[in-house]
Formats: structure tokens, sequence, C-alpha cells
């Protein structure tokens, strides 16, 4: 049994494992307390803020007992206020949104442009390779010379 290496191997992978797995647990429990920690914390700070919110509702409840015209005033502004700004984002997200449509566009364009090119190259590629391939299955050494000759000597010809 100690000689087979299955059997160190084993232990070889035990021993790793469990020299892995301490450190992983610290990591993990600090990770987690550290989470808890924080989601604590942000607790208490919602608490603290539900309480500032609470005085802030009575402050105003007050002063609307104070002053319910002043109040009819701030809601009247406040809409038309809204009102605009939702009119001036609408105006802005329409151009946003065009824009983005533009390039979007020119980016597909530009993708089928490439996509194109990339077949007409393969077409190419697989053309010549076709055509190597049965030029060296059905033409003789000897026949080639001959093409490639008529074919220097034609040359001038087809230039002009």
């Amino acid at each position: 049994m100690l000689d087979d290496p299955s059997f160190w191997t084993f232990t070889s992978f035990l021993i790793f494992i469990l020299l892995t797995f301490i450190p992983i647990k610290k990591a993990l429990l600090t990770a987690l307390d550290k989470r808890a920690k924080k989601i604590q914390s942000d607790i208490e700070q919602a608490l603290k803020l539900r309480e500032e919110a609470q005085e802030l509702l009575a402050s105003y409840q007050r002063k609307q007992r104070d002053g319910i015209s002043e109040a009819e005033n701030l809601v009247k502004t406040a809409k038309e206020e809204g009102q605009r700004m939702i009119n001036e984002s609408t105006q802005k997200l329409t151009i946003q949104l065009a824009r983005r449509e533009s390039i979007a566009a020119q980016r597909i364009k530009q993708a089928e442009n490439m996509a194109l090119q990339k077949i007409h190259n393969y077409a190419v590629e697989v053309a010549i390779s076709a055509t190597k391939s049965i030029f060296d299955e059905n033409i003789s050494k000897k026949k080639s010379r001959e093409l490639i000759t008529n074919a220097i000597n034609e040359l001038p010809d087809n230039l002009h």
C-alpha cells in the first residue's frame, strides 16, 4: 500500500486540501464578518435617517398649519418645475436616443462591410487554393511551363 503511487497522490491531495481549507475558511469568515458589520452600520444609519425624517415631517406639519397658502404656492411651483424638468429630460432623451441609434446604424453598417470584406477575402483564398489544387493535380510540369511562358508572352498585349 505504501508503494502504491495512487495512495501517495491521494494522501498529498488530502494534505493539500486540509492546508488550504484553514486560510480559505478564515478569509471567508473575515469577509462575512465585514459584510455583517457593514449591514449593521447601514441599518443604524437608516434608523438615524428615519428619525431625522420624522423630525423633519413634524417640522413641516407645523409649518403647514402656519401657512396653507404658502404650501399651495410651493406645490404649484414644484409641479411647474417638475413638468419643465420632464419636458427637458424628454427632449434630451430623444436627442440622445437618436444619436445612439445613428451610432448603432453606423456600427452595423461597418460590421456588414467588414463581414462582406472577410467573405470576399475568404472566397478569393478558397478560389486560389482550389485553382492551385486543380492545377497541381491536372497539369504536368512541362505543361505548366508552357502555360507560364504563354502568359508571359501575352502580358504586354493585355496591358495595352
